[in-house]
């Protein structure tokens, strides 16, 4: 006889879980201490994983009884957390970086050369030309590292009269290039445009674009090896996740054939560039996702960076009188396409680096979103933000995106742009989180190093991994180590709509977890300078392993 009645009715549905519960595909995996960015259970002694799912998180007897047959992992005194996410990167700009000269560090205006002689020859040997007419592609250089005077066309011609050469400045908003290329492009000392300026060689903001957008694109077949090549330096700092900060439709639909193919693996939340191509595209089919990419945002400019002197301020750059940067988009046209994606569901995400950029871009969300408005558009930088300018972050769905590295990188130079009085607001993590109730952090790689550790480091302690800061820089906008954890993590997920599959370990969660040789939450700083990533997993794949 079966029992019949409400005891029947339960045992009914505790029967998928007892026999789940048995499964011999199952895999328990125990450490030192599992920290989940769930804010409910934040610490956990085990996980049970199935598939590319997780099944139980908790106490490593109760994992153990429930899932006898699971097959264990112990990893000891290692500590697991979420996979690490960037909120803020360009994926295909580092890959394509990892065949061209990287002027990163260089100290002076002849080592940048050197390093850019050293890719000429590299290029000279390979079987296959990276691009027509042999251009040679950097990026890395900053003009604060050798005394803040911006290099010519004249230091690269005595190098490369006759081939066509483009350098990067680190923050990608400023282009050095040489007469070869400016031949090639048709562009002169006269060359002006909206937006952007241009002197002896070197492009900032809208021309810097200019010039880019004309450049050969690399082999697809280098570009490839090195999208493969760039996800696994990824995942060996731990990130399982990247918010590629514009793309093109074209490139977003090649790397999500690379992802459906198993080419690539990591998980993609695309923000798709501002054009006419991407309003076009996103009228005729709208948003769209896949297993491991999510494309339901757009990207626009309003202001350039403030090492280039491009970010757009409220008042004059301290070491530049009567200039306060560029303005690079028209807010009442950014407000036209912010209505437009509003109606359709897509989400809005606007570099602004200044004081006046942000406080346009904020006062228009806020005029646009209406209290209540799940939108979570974003602020991507918000890197000076007038205390006057603080309260537009509460009471409205929106993010600040923000990379903690950019504000120990800038230490040393801030202070000159910005006069002493000006830094209130500058890199305020702290008042922006308490503001706004979350912060998405990233890295914007390649300008920084893509390691997630260095952000959580810059984050808590206000100072670089590396050790060259002296001090701490404006420590008392430091967050707190959970609260780094979180914006590595949960919050990042959260800014891109997904904080339901990933970015947090719990049960029905994507089993996507970094395993480390160190407890971030309470170790010493020195001992987090020195931690190590010991293995990543995505969707229950061993991706990485030391």
């Amino acid at each position: 006889m079966y029992p019949k009645g409400p005891i029947a009715f339960l045992i009914i549905l505790l029967i998928p879980s007892l026999l789940s519960a048995q499964s011999e595909t199952a895999q328990c995996i125990l450490a030192e201490r599992i920290f989940t960015s769930d804010t409910s259970h934040p610490v956990a002694e085990a996980m049970v994983i199935e598939g590319s799912s997780i099944r139980y998180i908790g106490s490593a007897d109760s994992a153990l009884t429930l899932y006898p047959n699971a097959r264990v992992s112990d990893y000891g005194k290692a500590f697991i957390y979420p996979g690490f996410i960037d909120a803020h990167c360009h994926f295909l700009g580092y890959a394509q970086g990892l065949n061209e000269a990287s002027l990163f560090g260089s100290n002076s205006i002849k080592e940048a050369i050197k390093a850019t002689q050293k890719q000429a020859k590299k290029q000279a040997k390979m079987p296959i030309a990276l691009r027509p007419d042999s251009w040679i592609i950097g990026r890395g250089w900053d003009q604060n590292l050798w005394g803040g005077q911006f290099p010519t066309r004249a230091d690269l011609d005595a190098a490369f009269p006759d081939v066509p050469v483009c350098l990067s400045r680190v923050d990608g908003h400023a282009v050095w290039v040489n007469s070869a290329a400016e031949r090639l492009l048709n562009v002169d000392s006269d060359f002006q445009i909206d937006g952007g300026e241009s002197f002896e060689g070197v492009y900032i903001d809208a021309a810097a674009d200019y010039i880019k957008e004309r450049i050969p694109a690399m082999n697809s077949q280098a570009l490839q090896q090195a999208v493969k090549t760039a996800e696994q330096k990824a995942f060996a700092v731990g990130l399982t996740g990247l918010h590629e900060a514009g793309l093109e439709v074209e490139q977003t639909l090649w790397l999500q054939q690379l992802q459906e193919s198993g080419a690539l693996k990591i998980r993609l939340n695309v923000m798709l560039s501002a054009n006419e191509q991407t309003f076009s595209h996103l009228a005729q089919f709208g948003q769209w996702s896949s297993e491991r990419m999510n494309v339901h945002a757009v990207k626009f400019y309003l202001d350039g960076a403030l090492g280039s002197r491009g970010a757009l301020l409220k008042e004059d750059y301290c070491d530049r009188l009567q200039h306060r940067g560029l303005q690079l988009m028209n807010i009442q046209e950014l407000g036209s396409y912010a209505y437009f994606l509003r109606d359709n569901g897509i989400q809005v995400c606007v570099h602004a680096i200044g004081d006046s950029a942000n406080a346009l871009v904020l006062n228009l969300f806020h005029s646009i979103l209406q209290p209540g408005h799940d939108a979570r558009w974003r602020v991507e930088h918000a890197q000076i933000v007038s205390p006057s300018d603080w309260h537009y972050f509460a009471g409205r769905s929106i993010i600040p995106s923000v990379q903690p590295t950019h504000a120990t990188s800038d230490a040393p130079w801030a202070e000159s742009r910005l006069c002493e009085d000006r830094l209130t607001g500058a890199y305020a993590y702290r008042h922006l989180l308490d503001t706004a109730g979350s912060l998405a952090l990233g890295t914007d790689f390649p300008v920084e190093d893509l390691n997630p550790l260095n952000t959580f480091y810059s984050a808590v302690f206000r100072m670089d991994r590396q050790g060259t800061l002296g001090n701490p820089f404006v420590v008392d906008q430091a967050l707190t180590r959970e609260e780094a954890l979180l914006g590595m993590t949960h919050w990042a997920a959260f800014a891109g709509f997904d904080e339901t599959r990933v970015g947090s370990l719990a049960a029905g969660m994507q089993a996507d977890y970094v395993v480390l040789n160190c407890n971030l939450l309470e170790a010493e700083a020195s001992k987090i300078k020195k931690a190590k990533v010991l293995k990543t997993v995505v969707a229950g794949e061993s991706v990485y392993q030391r």
